[in-house]
């Protein structure tokens, strides 16, 4: 099962998840190809251009080169963006064709990071287990309220910013779920979206509130979602890991299949 989740493949899915979870938002701009998209839920530090690939032969003429043909690209979805802060996910592939890095400098993209693209079997991690905590699935609207304030917390993100980029609406939506993690008191301390591809199950907006981080409920939150999946099915995880979660995932059980390059424009928080 792993060794089909290549770089390529998982930045495929990677669009086809961000698609989904924000095409709700009511501000949603999004196009995609064979090899990049763009997915904007008209929220700061939510908006994104995704590059998975190099063309394939049959999209270049005889004159352009792959190059040019992602640099073109770039050009018509910057464009189309405006004024709007973005996040830009590069392959290794599209990263290295020759040119294209000076074509994102010349819009103003500068290179924030590299992002690990990791997966884990279904069977290779263990269920961590917190009597301080409850993990649910969000079924109503007030869990869906609860669920945006460690995610915003966590993301230096606005309450409502999360709220409409990620609308009650999507709680209906096939092949998405999200889990938010309580407290026995009642507060909210963790929240994670999760999307499912078959027999791969995609995880994202994972956040503990910064009150609650250190104690392991991130990892509670992860793996007993991640149960829950593989009990109905899924044989296999994959994640786009931000530098202050990767060490929770290595700890799980997931490993970097490549990374992609992260580069930003913009990268103000609104409110």
């Amino acid at each position: 099962m792993l060794t089909e989740l290549s770089a390529t493949t998982l930045l495929r899915l990677t669009t086809e998840a961000t698609f989904a979870t924000y095409h709700h938002a009511p501000c949603f701009r999004g196009r995609f190809d064979a090899v990049s998209a763009m997915i904007f839920s008209g929220e700061s530090s939510m908006n994104y251009l995704i590059f998975e690939a190099a063309p394939p032969r049959e999209l270049l003429g005889r004159t352009i080169t792959a190059g040019q043909f992602l640099a073109a690209r770039l050009d018509e979805y910057v464009r189309e963006a405006g004024e709007a802060s973005f996040l830009a996910l590069f392959s290794p592939e599209v990263a290295a064709a020759p040119g294209f890095a000076a074509a994102a400098a010349h819009h103003g993209l500068v290179k924030v990071e590299t992002m690990p693209l990791m997966v884990c079997e279904a069977t290779g991690f263990e269920v961590a287990r917190n009597l301080d905590i409850n993990v649910t699935r969000v079924a109503d609207e007030r869990d869906w309220l609860d669920f945006s304030a460690p995610v915003a917390a966590a993301f230096k993100l606005a309450e409502t910013a999360v709220q409409r980029a990620m609308p009650a609406s999507l709680i209906q939506h096939p092949g998405i779920e999200l889990y938010l993690a309580r407290h026995t008191d009642g507060s909210a301390v963790a929240g994670a979206v999760f999307t499912t591809h078959g027999d791969v199950a995609g995880i994202w907006t994972m956040g503990t509130h910064p009150a609650h981080q250190g104690k392991g409920y991130g990892r509670v939150l992860l793996t007993q979602a991640m149960s829950d999946h593989h009990r109905r099915g899924i044989a296999a995880f994959y994640l786009d890991a931000t530098p202050a979660g990767e060490r929770l995932y290595r700890r799980i059980g997931f490993r970097t299949v490549a990374e992609a390059e992260v580069w930003g424009k913009k990268l103000e928080v609104e409110s």
